[in-house]
């Protein structure tokens, strides 16, 4: 933000779109004070300029990574932030003329993948050692009609051949995409739902889940060859049970279990680990109401799969989680700390910390 006093001659006079920008320069400031001083803040990532459209910590723990409206990926070497006295190591990448939705990681920390919003293109960066991260290839997210809200790719360690990119977008584009690194299409998912809401690839790269309006979870089989290459995708399961629109879906570290959280204010888990080649269904293991009671709208889960982290426009609930169900560990109100929805949560590979990205216009 900026603003400032300004007029012709010797006016004092401000103008409204000067008084809006004053006024949102100070918001801004006393909140991200606000956030310094929470306990449990560890560390306040400055320097974006508009709207955090989303965030990730590298598989290797290494690097944060997070993008913005103000065309701009910022990536931090993680181990500079607790750094006493000295100043955080961070990289910012320009997104000319346009800016990033959606962002992950690699399996191998290696490159940083990154999905445009006018253009619809998809980015990888090279992400390797102190150096700035490099633009190594991109190409074009064809038939997307609407933002790029997610771009996936499974946990694997190896490069090229075992990899896919999904694509999600939002709005009226109900298309699930999914392509080589190379940009060459492999498979074209229609959902047929009125919106999508979330989405995830279980690490083993077995799953492609999909959160929609409907109050379900749609879950797609990807076949591989021998080689590890994608081949196709097809449906194998419907997650049921919420009773409004499915928020946000996340798979468990070994792949066995998905949760997902609703705008009913629960979150559910169920046992995916089934033979669904043989039409066996997911089994639904529990639900959870014990909850703020508004709107889930993001969740991540640690990769041991024991804490749930569920996030409202006002608070973030923190969850023991287990196979027999969840007990509510804090709540943590935002309402005096941040301004606007969390756009994306995300744990470490240690499951020790959580980032989140914040809409703060």
């Amino acid at each position: 933000g900026g603003g400032g006093a300004g007029g012709g001659g010797n006016s004092s006079k401000v103008s409204l779109a000067e008084a809006k920008a004053l006024a949102k320069k100070r918001r801004a400031h006393r909140e991200a004070s606000a956030l310094d001083r929470h306990e449990r803040v560890v560390k306040l990532l400055k320097g974006h300029t508009d709207s955090v459209t989303c965030a990730a910590f590298s598989p290797n723990g290494k690097l944060v990574a997070s993008a913005s409206k103000d065309r701009t990926v910022r990536v931090w070497q993680r181990s500079s932030l607790m750094a006493a006295g000295k100043q955080a190591l961070c990289w910012e990448v320009p997104i000319e003329f346009d800016y990033a939705t959606a962002l992950s990681f690699t399996g191998d920390s290696r490159y940083l993948c990154v999905a445009t919003q006018r253009a619809r293109r998809v980015l990888f960066f090279a992400v390797r050692g102190s150096a700035k991260p490099e633009l190594k290839k991109s190409f074009d997210a064809a038939g997307h009609t609407d933002d790029i809200t997610a771009v996936l790719t499974p946990n694997f360690e190896h490069l090229p051949d075992s990899v896919y990119v999904v694509t999600v977008a939002s709005e009226d584009d109900t298309k699930v995409r999914v392509w080589s690194p190379k940009g060459d299409a492999l498979a074209v998912i229609n959902t047929n739902q009125v919106r999508h809401y979330g989405a995830a690839v279980s690490p083993n790269g077995r799953l492609i889940a999909v959160a929609t309006l409907q109050p379900e979870v749609h879950v797609w089989a990807a076949k591989m060859a021998k080689t590890g290459a994608f081949e196709s995708a097809s449906k194998v399961m419907v997650l049921r049970g919420h009773e409004r629109a499915v928020t946000s879906v996340c798979f468990t570290a070994d792949s066995h279990r998905a949760l997902a959280c609703s705008r009913d204010g629960t979150f559910r888990c169920w046992d995916v680990n089934v033979r669904y080649e043989m039409r066996e269904d997911a089994r639904q293991m529990w639900v959870c109401a014990d909850g703020p009671g508004d709107p889930y709208e993001k969740m991540a889960v640690s990769p041991d799969g024991r804490v749930a982290v569920l996030a409202t426009q006002l608070s973030l609930s923190f969850y023991a989680v287990s196979d027999a169900g969840a007990a509510l560990l804090e709540v943590i109100a935002l309402d005096n700390v941040a301004d606007g929805p969390i756009t994306s949560l995300a744990f470490d590979a240690e499951g020790t910390s959580l980032v989140s990205a914040h809409e703060w216009c």
